[in-house]
């Protein structure tokens, strides 16, 4: 199956905020997978989401999407 979503060596953090990074080694998310987003408050889920998005910008590693 086709990847819709690769992501590799991901690290992000926010500026004003450097105590927390999101740390993403490798994930690849396949056409119709269908994927739960899932972790407590302030675990990295709306920064994974504003990255993938385009919205915000990482520190370093790769998202491909599409």
């Amino acid at each position: 199956m086709s990847s819709v979503l690769n992501i590799k060596d991901l690290i992000f953090s926010w500026p004003d905020n450097q105590d927390f990074a999101l740390n993403v080694p490798r994930l690849a998310i396949d056409k119709a997978e269908k994927v739960f987003l899932r972790g407590a408050s302030g675990s990295g889920k709306t920064s994974f989401l504003s990255l993938v998005a385009g919205i915000a910008q990482a520190n370093s590693g790769s998202i491909t999407f599409l």
